[in-house]
């Protein structure tokens, strides 16, 4: 594995540019799912309050489709919304083009690494819309996941819950919002897993797995139940676990603060799962919060664990000096963007103060034009590319897959 070393002053320079252009954050730009900086522990009143609103789907004169074809597909949805067009990339591709994925890549020189991407995302990537939305949040609809990867999107979220026979089950809220295009933990990393052996030289497909079993399903007690079930779909060595990226380092945190992150090279065909939640569950997932040496799946760090030896990754952190401070630590940074249940102009405004803050992954409702929007998750780099914050001078989006 390479080990490269980190910028120095040309970083220090940007992280103290994130202050800048993060600033308005505080001055009235809505928040997505609750106000700025909102933790998510659980989802809870944040999806009752527009965690994610009124989605992917026509209105009620619309067309409405039968889920896609496509390599690792599935038709579970009884419900999926026409798409306009794939997500934009740079340059912009037609919607039966070659994805970006397959074409051929062009070595890269510099230290290109994992921190150095900015990827497009879904919030609640199996959604499917319920006949009667009765929370206005509730009303979108996603691509099967197979379909999001070929459009570029490589962050996805999903919903846990354990059903009676012992196996997991994904969607959002028992009996009212209960929609999925992947009714099965298993089924929907199994597709993921097809797209991504179909396609070795894409960048990290980042997961997170949300807990949600207050809203349906039996109590989750032990994380380590959840990793069983996501290793026997996906072995550790297609994951970014912590013990491959600490190589010969004391810590995951210590490499990527003394030596950088791998590079995407190194990286490229694997997966990073990652809890969102963060309570008393994921603080013994995480060995009473000192380490992750022997799991597969990362924990999400609060504003005051970004030193510990486990922390590399951190979502939901939309104040100014949280994102400058996780910068600073080397951390991966993902955030929810636009609910459908926003305005196109709020969606517009958080969406570029998130991209010029430098966040990795940006996970939305909208990652694909739908009728009756202007906004859409259209990222100035494309899906993957290059981080206006973290990556070198020489990255070139064209040259990531």
């Amino acid at each position: 594995m390479t080990v490269l070393a980190a910028g120095s002053a040309g970083r220090a320079a940007s992280v103290m540019l994130v202050a800048v252009l993060v600033g308005a954050f505080s001055s009235g730009i809505p928040a997505c799912g609750g106000g700025p900086g909102e933790t998510t522990s659980s989802d809870g009143a944040a999806d009752q309050a527009g965690d994610h609103g009124p989605a992917n789907v026509e209105g009620s004169g619309g067309r409405m489709g039968t889920g896609g074809s496509g390599g690792g597909g599935n038709n579970d949805a009884s419900v999926l919304a026409e798409v306009a067009s794939p997500l934009e990339v740079a340059p912009p591709v037609d919607a039966g083009a070659e994805s970006k994925v397959d074409a051929p890549i062009t070595p890269i020189t510099g230290p290109l690494t994992i921190e150095a991407l900015q990827v497009a995302g879904t919030h609640n990537s199996y959604h499917v819309a319920p006949l009667i939305a009765f929370d206005a949040s509730h009303a979108y609809t996603h691509k099967p996941l197979d379909q999001q990867l070929d459009g570029g999107v490589r962050a996805l979220e999903l919903d846990v819950h354990l059903a009676s026979d012992g196996t997991f089950d994904v969607y959002h809220i028992t009996t009212i919002d209960s929609g999925s295009t992947c009714k099965k933990l298993d089924n929907c990393l199994n597709i993921v897993a097809t797209w991504s052996a179909a396609h070795p030289r894409h960048v990290p497909i980042f997961i997170w797995l949300e807990i949600k079993d207050d809203t349906g399903g039996m109590p989750i007690n032990d994380i380590v139940s959840v990793e069983t079930a996501v290793l026997r779909v996906l072995p550790r060595d297609r994951l970014i676990t912590p013990t491959w990226l600490r190589g010969t380092f004391a810590s995951p945190h210590e490499r990527i603060t003394k030596a950088g992150w791998p590079t995407v090279d190194d990286a490229r065909g694997k997966i990073m799962l990652a809890l969102i939640d963060r309570d008393a569950r994921s603080k013994a997932y995480a060995h009473d919060g000192t380490s992750l040496e022997d799991r597969a799946m990362w924990v999400n760090a609060a504003t005051t664990e970004f030193d510990q030896p486990w922390a590399v990754i951190t979502k939901d952190m939309e104040q100014q000096g949280d994102i400058a401070a996780a910068h600073a630590a080397h951390l991966l940074l993902g955030v929810n963007t636009c609910a459908i249940n926003l305005t196109d102009d709020a969606c517009t405004a958080r969406l570029g103060q998130f991209v010029q803050a430098g966040i990795h992954t940006l996970d939305d409702d909208l990652p694909f034009q739908i009728s009756g929007r202007n906004y859409w998750l259209k990222l100035p780099n494309g899906s993957p590319g290059c981080n206006p914050v973290t990556a070198p001078a020489n990255c070139h989006d064209t040259k990531l897959e």
